[in-house]
């Protein structure tokens, strides 16, 4: 099983670009850029300005928000189960779980890999 420090941070990173280019490829945008962070147990894959800033304006009333956020759980679920099988073989080791995050006011989306061996 590779360490963190073993883990090349190019790998990490590409895995967050491919979700982005995913994202706006589903969403039928540009926008947005992808940060990911590596952690003990998990691996987070955050995107920020995923939403336009209409879209952004439209989730400030709460059924607005609410589509929105329904909407990018749609377009997301596919795209972080087919990323979760590159986590699992770049960080060798199993995914307990994978969540989705989303918040449209602000225009960010999260998808969270539990890593099942935080001990590696």
């Amino acid at each position: 099983m590779n360490s963190l420090t073993q883990i090349s941070a190019k790998e990490v990173e590409q895995i967050g670009q491919d979700m982005l280019l995913a994202w706006q490829d589903a969403h039928g945008t540009s926008c947005g850029k992808a940060h990911v962070i590596l952690g003990k147990d998990s691996l987070n894959v955050s995107l920020e300005d995923a939403f336009s800033p209409a879209e952004r304006e439209v989730a400030k009333q709460e059924k607005g928000r609410q589509v929105l956020s329904d909407y990018a759980q749609q377009l997301m679920q596919p795209i972080c189960e087919q990323e979760a099988e590159r986590v699992t073989a770049v960080l060798e080791t199993r995914i307990n779980n994978t969540s989705i995050q989303v918040d449209p006011v602000a225009g960010w989306i999260m998808c969270i890999f539990r890593l099942a061996d935080p001990e590696r």
